[in-house]
C-alpha cells in the first residue's frame, strides 16, 4: 500500500519559493509607492515654481509655499532667480530643488 501526496520537502521548498516571491513583489511596490510620491511632489513644486513665477512677473507678491516646501528668492543683475526646495535630501543633492531665472529688467 502506497500513500500518494507530497513529502515534507517538497512543501518546504514551495514554502520557501512563494515567501521570496512575496517579499520581492512587496519591495517592488514600495519602491514604486516612494517613486510615485517623489513624482507627486515634484509635479506640485514645478506648478507652485511656475505660480510664483508669473507673481513675480505680474508685480505681485511671492505665495508663501506650505511645508515642506521652501522658496527662495535671489536678485541677480539682470532680474532674480527663484529657487524651491523639498524633501529631506541634502541641499546641494539636486533631488528636490527647482530653480526658475527670471529676467525683469
Amino acid at each position: 500500500m502506497k500513500i500518494q501526496g507530497f513529502s515534507f520537502l517538497e512543501v518546504l521548498v514551495s514554502l520557501i519559493l512563494v515567501t521570496s516571491v512575496s517579499l520581492a513583489l512587496l519591495q517592488q511596490q514600495l519602491q514604486v509607492s516612494q517613486f510615485l510620491q517623489r513624482a507627486l511632489q515634484r509635479a506640485f513644486a514645478s506648478t507652485l515654481l511656475d505660480n510664483n513665477s508669473e507673481r513675480v512677473l505680474a508685480r505681485q507678491p511671492l505665495a508663501k509655499p506650505q511645508n515642506p516646501y521652501e522658496l527662495t528668492k535671489t536678485e541677480i543683475s539682470q532680474g532674480l532667480i527663484l529657487s524651491l526646495a523639498w524633501g529631506f535630501e541634502p541641499a546641494n543633492s539636486g533631488c528636490c530643488q527647482l530653480q526658475r531665472s527670471l529676467i525683469t529688467r
